[in-house]
């Protein structure tokens, strides 16, 4: 219950630019106790799931807009 409740607020202000939500993911997984070599591990892994992520919230935003 904590991770989706850090998930949902962190990911109300994460903006729709690439890598923008490397800052949220950092933030989540620490406050989960994720020791810090594992957050690299992910982070490196984490680019393709950002490219969907970004053109996800690029395309929300100018519904919303």
């Amino acid at each position: 219950f904590t991770v989706v409740l850090i998930a949902l607020l962190t990911s109300i202000g994460v903006a729709g630019i690439p890598a923008a939500s490397l800052v949220a993911i950092t933030i989540i997984l620490s406050a989960i106790g994720l020791p810090l070599e594992a957050v690299g591990l992910i982070l490196a892994v984490d680019r393709v799931l950002d490219m969907c992520r970004t053109s996800v919230n690029v395309f929300s935003d100018s519904c919303g807009a």
